[in-house]
């Protein structure tokens, strides 16, 4: 019993640190996921601005009889290509930003703004103890929660078992009034009465 309990305990134990190092994973991917997208989308945009430029200047060379039809059509192939990357980042932040809600737990609002890191200082120091983390951590998360309440059983099973193994010791009285009759075969109906006597008994016992 003692031991299945113990097992008990490191297995919910192993499960809980499990659970919140995935939950931490899948965050912190999600957040570096957005950020590595927004910066594809940025780079994205001026190679737009660029293929723009460069083709808006073929055509007035075009039409200026210094660029062939070829120099503009391929100008032109190259910002169309730029459009369409652009599109597709756009796709890309959009999901990697709801992926990371998901992993976080909160709704996918357009109004959830993600801070970009590299404009923003590095803490001093940590601003919410170890305690608190995991408590927020468990009233956003269910699943923490559940595997927390698991935990917490697994301990009160282990904390029962043990006391079964502690010394006890226990200790009994009882106490009542006993009727004495005299046992002489004399003539008479009970010639010599009969008298009560108080009897008790006390006990202790000891278990190992």
């Amino acid at each position: 019993m003692l031991e299945a309990s113990k097992a008990l305990r490191l297995a919910s134990t192993a499960v809980f640190q499990r659970t919140n190092q995935d939950v931490a994973f899948r965050v912190v991917s999600g957040y570096f996921n957005l950020i590595t997208a927004q910066e594809r989308l940025e780079a994205s945009r001026q190679i737009v601005k660029t293929a723009q430029t460069t083709q808006d200047a073929g055509e007035a060379q075009l039409a200026n009889g210094r660029a062939t039809l070829p120099d503009v059509l391929n100008a032109r192939a190259a910002t169309a290509q730029s459009l369409y990357d652009l599109q597709a980042s756009i796709g890309a932040v959009d999901t990697a930003r709801v992926v990371l809600r998901e992993s976080i737990g909160v709704e996918p609002s357009d109004e959830i703004v993600v801070a970009d890191p590299a404009g923003l200082p590095l803490p001093t120091e940590v601003a919410q103890s170890t305690v608190d983390l995991i408590n927020t951590a468990k009233q956003q998360r269910p699943d923490l929660r559940a595997i927390s309440e698991k935990l917490e059983a697994a301990n009160a099973e282990l904390k029962g078992a043990k006391a079964e193994y502690l010394p006890a010791i226990h200790f009994g009285a009882s106490a009542g009034q006993q009727a004495l009759w005299p046992s002489i075969n004399v003539s008479g109906p009970n010639p010599l009465g009969h008298s009560n006597e108080p009897v008790w008994n006390a006990g202790i016992k000891a278990e190992i």
